[in-house]
């Protein structure tokens, strides 16, 4: 992954994994970068596609799901949740699926975290 989509799949990320709240800390907060190179180091290369076509998409896809021209890092809270909403709703497979690879791959290195699997008491 290049710096770019680094940085796009951390701002998806944090939109997917807000701070649930109870002290347990948002993916915003969060040092993912050791996880995304992992991906990109680990991922079989297939894999690796899928995810960036994902991430490029789901970046640029204010212009189609809000008729925006900007890009995803640059929306407000309230419009990401709506743009998410709109791409997990969508009447095509592909669109919705975009959504739901980006949200396992943020679950993935979000429970990673040994802070994380603390707080929501995984470690016992």
């Amino acid at each position: 992954m290049t710096g770019w989509e680094r940085r796009a799949l951390g701002s998806l990320v944090a939109a997917v994994l807000p701070s649930p709240g109870s002290g347990i800390p948002a993916a915003a907060d969060l040092d993912l970068g050791p996880f995304y190179r992992e991906v990109a180091a680990r991922f079989p290369p297939l894999a690796r596609l899928g995810l960036r076509a994902a991430v490029i998409a789901l970046t640029l896809g204010p212009l189609v799901f809000l008729g925006r021209l900007t890009t995803f890092a640059r929306l407000a809270p309230d419009e990401r949740e709506r743009m998410l909403a709109r791409v997990a709703t969508s009447r095509h497979y592909l669109v919705r699926q975009l959504a739901q690879l980006v949200k396992t791959v943020a679950c993935l290195g979000y429970l990673r975290v040994p802070s994380v699997r603390s707080a929501l008491g995984l470690d016992r």
